[in-house]
């Protein structure tokens, strides 16, 4: 139903709606704020990098084929323009994820788990760069190995290398506190 639904929508942009692209963005706003946001690691930067990659995205409309699924090429402009933002930027440690805290967990727990947020997001930011955004896409967004490889160039095996070696990275990282506090 959504797929007919953006096609509509596609057509009506091809011929000059601009409503009709902000009603296909709103389908998939959220998940390109936390993709963009996942890969610079701040709120500001997310925001401009999703401006940016929204602006392309308009630009770029009447080149969109609908034989592809929109948002998977959606999500390919948004990693290429995170990467291109992050490579004008200097790179800076940020934090990647924003975890809420847990009011019913003991302070000491807090503590902890504020430790463990911290070591993981420090941990995510020694990754190389297409392990940290195959991880984080696929972990942290849900997204499909398929997805993925279509959005970074490569094929789904590669992927899958991908995450595999950024989860050996991750843990290797991690097992020495983990097994400390456990």
């Amino acid at each position: 139903m959504i797929e007919i639904a953006e096609g509509l929508l596609i057509d009506k942009v091809k011929t000059g709606d601009d409503d009709a692209f902000q009603q296909l963005v709103s389908l998939h706003r959220e998940k390109a704020f936390g993709l963009c946001y996942s890969i610079v690691g701040n709120v500001e930067d997310a925001k401009d990098v999703l401006q940016m990659a929204l602006v392309k995205a308009y630009k770029g409309m009447g080149n969109f084929k609908k034989n592809a699924s929109f948002y998977t090429w959606l999500y390919r402009i948004l990693v290429n323009t995170a990467r291109d933002f992050l490579r004008k930027k200097a790179r800076e440690k940020t934090e990647v994820f924003e975890f809420a805290a847990d009011v019913s967990l003991s302070p000491e727990k807090r503590i902890i788990n504020a430790e463990l947020k911290q070591l993981l997001d420090q941990a995510i930011c020694t990754l190389s760069e297409n392990q940290r955004i195959s991880f984080i896409m696929r972990h942290v967004n849900g997204m499909k190995v398929n997805d993925i490889a279509q959005i970074i160039h490569c094929r789904p095996a590669t992927v899958k290398v991908h995450i595999y070696r950024a989860v050996k990275n991750l843990k290797k990282q991690l097992t020495p506190y983990l097994t400390a506090t456990g």
